[in-house]
Order: C-alpha cells, then structure tokens, then sequence
C-alpha cells in the first residue's frame, strides 16, 4: 500500500520544516520538500508528466523531484505552502524568456495540484467502490495549508480589520491616508498616541542602498514628526491608536486546533512597541482563551479560507483582547523550542489528517 503524500513547499534555511517532516515519517506519511526557485532546473532533468481527460477527470501522473522522492499525483493528501520563493529559470535565458519559464512552471505545477472535491468514506478513504453502509462525505484534496492566493488575499491588512471588526473585536482606532493634513488631524484626535504600520510584509529587500534585508518596525508618530506627515502622499499609509498593553497574545490556529500564548512585551523597554525588536528579552506563558474568542479565531480563518493563520492580539491592562493583525503565514517554532508546546506535531496533524482536524 502507497504511503500518502504531504508536499512542502518552503526554502532549504526554513527552521519550521524539519521538525514537521519528522513528525510525519514518524505517522507513515511521506514528505517531498521542494523549494519552487529550483524547479525549472529540476523538471529539466528529472520530469513532470501529467495526463487529464473526461474518462479520468482528476490529474494523474508522476513527478521525479526530487530525484530522491518521486511521488504520484494523485497520491498528494496535502500541500505546505510554507514559505517558498518563485521558480527561477538558468541565467543562459535571456531576462524574457526566463520571464516566461518561470510563470509556466508555477501555473503548470501548482496547476496539476488544484483542490478537487474527493468522496470519502467515514474511515477517511477515498471512496472507489460500491458505498458501504457508512455515509459517505466530500473533502477537499488536496488539503493546501493555505492555498497561495488565498494567503495573498489574507495578507490584506485593512481586509484583516475589517473582518476582526464585523467578528466582534475591538481594534484600534485606524486611518488609512496619503492626505497628510488627514494624518495630522488622527495624531490630535489621539492625543498623540499614534503608531505607524507597514501594510506589507515588514521587510525592505537587500537593494542600494540597503546591504542587507531591513525589518519594517511598528514606530510611534510623536507630535514633532508633523514635518515627516508629508511623505504620506508617496503611499497608503496606515496610522492607528497606540493601545495600552498589559501583554501581547500570539495565537497558533491550526485547523481546528488553537495555541494560545503570552507573550510578556512589556517587561522590555525594546520590546514595548514591537515585540520583534529583542526576542532575547521576551518572556512566554500559556492562554486559555474564552470561548467567545475562539469562535472569533475560527470566523476569522474560515472569512479567509485558511487553514492556518498566527494572530496577534493585544491584552489591555483592563483584560480587554484587542485585534492587531493576522499572519497567513507566521512564525511558531520558536514558540514550541520556548515553552515546550508540540506545535510542529499539531501542523503534522492537520497535514496528515485533515478530514479530522481541518476547517473544511
């Protein structure tokens, strides 16, 4: 009997991985980690082959990368899109041919891995021969935690706001401007008591004058930058009031399964602000979160159609849970080497069993 088929796709320096990979060796699933940039080179020499027709409606074929995993197509229970980097074509390309190369393998690949609905029975097995007396159900294979362009789609941060807000939380208040006369009016209206938040991912590519990568930092707006409120017609800039902490939360959704996690910012005066500043200085405790918010975190998962997301929130010193943002794609295994927490067998889980455990 095959062994079911979990693909990863992240790159080689990703800490997140190898603790999952062992974890689903260790269930009897197969795991093929693949860094996208190096499939154009890859598919050169060991092959993709895919057939699809009306007779047999569902992708099938075999794929020889890497050279030490081939694997089926239609055996994949699971897609990671962890963090991969786009496919990158030989430089002996010219730049619009590499263009080219590029775009078709991601829309060829991860085209033959598309979600397409699966009848299982209640044991969790594809359905191919007469029904038996359990009702069967339809799933989703494979399960992708999170499919690309709904990860996209969730990295909006206004989106993320408003979602929050219809799901019942409190967020800051929030302006989205290039008008700095706009901005200047939010920074009184807030007594002062401004951020400034990158609507990005936070980081600034290694280009000149850059040497190297640059962390985009929450910064407090003080009442003497009113002179560098000007630069805000350059783009949407995103200005919210500055909540008082009495801690910051990071919540681990994976599929149903919720990780709660203190994380005691202001102990610090680096990590006050921005808690990423100084991880050194953090300090980490365990959260049982209301049942009120868990229904939230799930609503907010499911408006998004993720499986997985991190989210942070803010704990006033009233005990009030205040919404900062979603992570599609954030980091938790420094949480599971900092308090013990088996966070890496729960994302196993999800991969491994996500009929059981998934949101859908």
């Amino acid at each position: 009997m095959t062994r079911p088929i979990v693909l990863i796709l992240t790159r080689a320096e990703d800490a997140h991985a190898p603790p999952v990979i062992q974890e689903l060796r260790r269930r009897g699933v197969q795991p093929v980690c693949l860094d996208l940039a190096e499939l154009p080179t890859l598919l050169a020499h060991s092959p993709l082959t895919a057939t699809l027709s009306t007779s047999v409606p569902n992708w099938q074929g075999l794929c020889l990368c890497p050279r030490e995993a081939s694997w089926k197509i239609e055996e994949v229970l699971s897609v990671w899109w962890r963090r991969p980097r786009f496919p990158q074509a030989a430089d002996a390309y010219a730049p619009a041919v590499q263009t080219f190369i590029q775009h078709e393998t991601a829309r060829g690949f991860l085209g033959v891995l598309a979600e397409r609905p699966v009848l299982l029975t209640s044991s969790g097995q594809p359905q191919r021969a007469a029904p038996s007396a359990s009702p069967p159900c339809w799933w989703l294979r494979p399960c992708w935690v999170n499919q690309r362009e709904r990860l996209q789609a969730a990295e909006y941060k206004p989106a993320q706001l408003q979602a929050a807000v219809q799901l019942g939380w409190r967020i800051p208040r929030t302006l989205l401007t290039t008008d700095p006369a706009a901005a200047r009016a939010f920074l009184e209206q807030c007594q002062g008591r401004v951020i400034c938040k990158a609507l990005a991912r936070e980081l600034l590519p290694a280009t000149p004058p850059l040497t190297e990568t640059q962390v985009v930092y929450t910064q407090r707006v003080l009442p003497e930058h009113a002179g560098w409120l000007e630069g805000v017609r350059s783009a949407p800039t995103l200005f919210q009031e500055e909540i008082p902490k009495a801690l910051e939360l990071r919540v681990v959704v994976m599929g149903q399964q919720i990780f709660a996690f203190e994380i005691y910012s202001q102990a610090s005066e680096r990590t006050r602000l921005d808690w990423r500043r100084c991880y050194t200085d953090l300090r980490y405790g365990r959260r049982q979160l209301s049942s009120e918010t868990e229904r939230r975190l799930v609503g907010l998962l499911r408006h998004f159609r993720l499986q997985f997301a991190a989210v942070d929130l803010i704990v006033t010193p009233e005990g009030e849970e205040v919404f900062l943002e979603l992570n599609p794609a954030g980091q938790w295994y420094w949480l599971e080497q900092q308090t013990g927490v088996p966070l890496a067998a729960a994302m196993a889980t999800v991969l491994a069993s996500p009929e059981e455990v998934g949101l859908w």
